[in-house]
């Protein structure tokens, strides 16, 4: 993102997409149709095609994220770019009350978003979460009164926008199979062990289970199932030594494997790319995958973001947790707004063992429910 639209990482961090200023988002602008040109030549786009891309492109920042998830393939994600639109306004109106220091208006921004996200059918019922959220947005008569709340929001929205995007985008790039939230998968992952062995009781295993890892070992997991003449699923996961094995068309060694499987070494996009294609190679003959760029580009934010280590050691330091009953009521809602419009995917099933796991242990979240649910617990 830094690359795509010129802004520090400062500001990404703590500003995000927003810019004061007409000449700087004019600037910001100007840079992402620069990059976006570049990359779709790289992709070998003509001219012609690359300005009808960019003539498509939407004006929401975070709807344009979107756009740009689509571009590797299957094409466009319309109803995930809708939704991002109204994520964008939340955080437009939300910032614009902020500014002009406007209670009433924030107020109203949060209770709109709410309304819109959990009303059922067009009925208005909200679950009774919801309907708590809702009370304490309107009980509140200060800014104070609106942290929580706010923070609740937030951390909805997100998840709600990974779910849109992963409940259009996997039945389009994985036609054949069955439609299920597979972003769930790229999140860090608590060994099931830790409730009855504590941090600092030894252990053979690791505590985390890292995004990096996870998405090394789906990816090596797409293409065996590939490859493989009966189409069956592996088993099991790969190690590194297997992945480095695998790998045969790049110089790739386990012991690299390894260090980014324990958050010792960052993985870039562009090393998943080439790795992608190492993967590619155990199919030789046959047409290439298109990457999948989403799960690649949410397992390096979720472990850049969500799991935070020492300085120069591998040692966790804190894990942010979300909701997996939160995400998965997020993505049944959208498949259920958009109806028969939504993308139908296959019938052929995921492996088991990779539908059932779940990023952390039940024990993990104090409640669950199927409306707003725990806020991301930090894990220390």
């Amino acid at each position: 993102m830094q690359m795509v639209t010129g802004l520090s990482q400062a500001h990404l961090a703590t500003r995000g997409l927003h810019v004061r200023h007409e000449k700087r988002r004019l600037e910001v602008l100007a840079n992402i149709e620069k990059t976006s040109r570049s990359h779709l030549e790289g992709q070998g786009y003509s001219a012609g095609e690359i300005d009808e891309v960019l003539r498509d492109l939407p004006s929401a920042p975070l709807a344009q994220l979107v756009y740009w998830f689509a571009q590797c393939r299957p094409g466009s994600l319309p109803l995930a770019s809708e939704y991002a639109k109204s994520v964008n306004a939340l955080c437009v109106n939300a910032q614009m009350a902020l500014q002009e220091q406007c209670l009433a208006t924030y107020k109203r921004a949060l209770a709109d978003f709410i309304q819109a996200e959990f009303s059922d059918g067009g009925t208005g019922s909200l679950s009774r979460d919801v309907e708590t959220l809702m009370c304490e947005i309107d009980a509140a008569d200060d800014w104070a009164g609106l942290g929580q709340p706010s923070n609740d929001i937030a951390m909805l929205a997100m998840v709600s926008l990974l779910a849109a995007v992963d409940a259009e985008w996997t039945p389009r790039y994985f036609g054949r199979l069955q439609p299920v939230p597979t972003f769930l998968w790229m999140l860090p992952k608590v060994d099931p062990a830790l409730r009855e062995c504590g941090l600092d009781k030894p252990r053979k295993r690791p505590l985390l289970e890292s995004p990096t890892r996870r998405l090394l070992q789906l990816l090596w997991l797409i293409m065996k199932r590939r490859t493989s003449a009966t189409h069956d699923w592996p088993a099991s996961r790969p190690g590194p030594a297997e992945l480095a094995r695998d790998i045969g068309q790049i110089d790739l060694s386990d012991a690299l494997i390894s260090k980014w499987f324990a958050g010792a070494k960052p993985l870039r996009l562009a090393e998943v790319l080439v790795l992608w294609e190492g993967l590619s190679g155990m199919s030789a003959g046959a047409d290439r995958y298109e990457p999948p760029l989403p799960w690649m580009a949410i397992a390096i934010w979720a472990e850049r973001v969500l799991v935070r280590r020492y300085v120069n050691s591998t040692k966790l330091a804190s894990v942010v947790l979300l909701s997996e009953d939160q995400y998965r009521s997020a993505w049944s809602r959208h498949r259920a707004r958009w109806g028969a419009s939504a993308p139908v995917g296959g019938d052929l099933s995921w492996p088991r063992w990779l539908v059932d796991q779940s990023s952390s242990p039940e024990w993990i979240w104090s409640s669950q429910s199927s409306g707003l649910s725990s806020s991301p617990r930090d894990c220390q």
